[in-house]
């Protein structure tokens, strides 16, 4: 069976940062189970005093339960052709997640996200969305953790639909990179997609369901 490059793809980046991302997931279960037993030794001693406390508790539980879903989601591959609704907002924050698995990009590269607080809906096959990201995603982490520099990461709803822009400081894109050729191809029939050395526009055109 001919395994084509869109297949590969993730493939290779999950290779790349399996490590890093056992490392992600392994913090928030410590802290889980610290939480815990922590809430263990409070219920042993319920009084009203004290409820404040085991909400907090079990709100900072529920928070490391997201944050490892989040995880294991980005770490997932998308392989539906099958049109359906998405969120622009969510496509990026999983995609982030995915490449916190480069640690250096995780801790040394400062990340600016201004991302809009309405859902930013559309309508498109979840496969060459998700996959044209992880694309355009590998055009530039490795150059921005190898130099340490920035990412400013705005999302809006534009003229025709969602937007998402991505602007670097510290590197200049190589617009020959045959990862940007392949976004092109994966995300062109959905997107508007600009590209110059220091930033990426992407609009996304099919914001309604036909």
């Amino acid at each position: 069976m001919e395994i084509t490059s869109r297949e590969l793809l993730r493939k290779a980046a999950c290779g790349f940062l399996v490590q890093g991302h056992i490392h992600n997931m392994s913090g928030p279960l410590q802290i889980l189970s610290m939480q815990i037993e922590l809430l263990k030794s409070l219920v042993n001693r319920l009084d009203d005093d004290i409820k404040d406390t085991i909400m907090q508790k079990l709100e900072q539980a529920s928070s490391q339960i997201e944050r490892l879903r989040g995880i294991l989601v980005s770490l997932s591959t998308s392989v539906e052709d099958t049109p359906t609704t998405l969120d622009l907002n969510d496509l990026i924050r999983q995609e982030l997640n995915f490449w916190e698995g480069d640690l250096v990009f995780k801790h040394e590269v400062r990340k600016e996200l201004q991302l809009a607080e309405e859902p930013l809906t559309f309508y498109a096959p979840p496969a060459p969305l998700n996959q044209g990201l992880c694309a355009l995603f590998w055009s530039f982490v490795p150059a921005l953790s190898k130099a340490k520099g920035s990412l400013k990461v705005q999302t809006s709803l534009g003229g025709r639909g969602p937007e998402v822009s991505l602007a670097f400081e510290g590197i200049e894109l190589d617009l020959k990179d045959p990862f940007l050729s392949l976004a092109q191809e994966l995300l062109g029939p959905y997107t508007d997609l600009k590209i110059n050395p220091h930033f990426i526009s992407l609009e996304c055109l099919a914001s309604k369901r036909p």
